[in-house]
């Protein structure tokens, strides 16, 4: 045993039979280390336990956490962009409140305006199409785990669950958190908690020629967009 195992060996001699086996059975390997693990069946072996199979963990690229974020973010900006030309060709025709001009303007509150948009526009999408304009362009369908799309409320309820739980309403530094949180969520249970409340299955398929093209282009058209807001 090399000196690395006795160390590990030393740091858990106290766990118990059970500790041990938890540990092994999970097989949570971005908590513990491959050393570790061979040093716990050593130690299982040791005392005499018949050491079972490892739960198989699907690699983190099979739940598609990146395409999840881009399209959400991309249909998102692009809401945006059209929702924010609209309210500024009407305010040409009927003047808008003031106030209500600062507020579109201030990146925090027009955040949050937006999203109010967005949620119920979200939620249509699902229930009729099972997926959104750039959902559709990474190939992601939400819909639920029979197969069929999700009900009106369901696709509300989630969308109100991503706003709130997984966007922070776009608060400074509350969004980087809530984001990390969904993320690490996804990878280690399969599922984001708007999923699982609304009973919804991501899934995706591969894109063809046309998609990939119209993605590149999305992606363009994005970049110039935030670059444009930045300056």
């Amino acid at each position: 045993m090399s000196l690395r195992s006795e160390d590990i060996k030393g740091a858990h001699s106290e766990k118990t039979d059970e500790e041990l086996l938890a540990v092994w059975t999970e097989n949570r390997r971005d908590e513990w280390s491959d050393d570790t693990f061979d040093v716990f069946r050593e130690m299982l072996e040791e005392r005499g336990i018949d050491v079972p199979e490892q739960k198989k963990h699907k690699d983190p690229k099979e739940y598609f956490p990146w395409q999840r974020f881009w399209a959400r973010t991309m249909d998102f900006t692009f809401f945006a962009v059209v929702t924010g030309v609209i309210i500024f060709i009407l305010d040409l025709w009927v003047p808008f409140n003031t106030a209500f001009i600062e507020l579109i303007e201030n990146p925090v509150s027009a955040m949050i305006i937006f999203s109010a948009i967005w949620i119920p526009v979200e939620a249509v999408f699902l229930s009729r199409l099972g997926t959104t304009p750039m959902k559709w362009l990474f190939g992601i369908s939400v819909k639920k785990s029979t197969g069929a799309k999700l009900s009106c409320f369901d696709a509300l309820r989630r969308a109100w669950l991503v706003f709130f739980r997984g966007e922070a309403f776009g608060l400074p530094l509350f969004i980087a958190i809530a984001r990390y949180r969904a993320y690490h969520r996804l990878l280690n249970t399969g599922s984001t908690l708007w999923d699982t409340a609304s009973d919804a299955v991501v899934t995706r398929e591969k894109t063809g020629v046309l998609r990939t093209i119209l993605l590149i282009f999305s992606f363009i058209l994005w970049f110039a967009i935030v670059a444009v807001e930045s300056l």
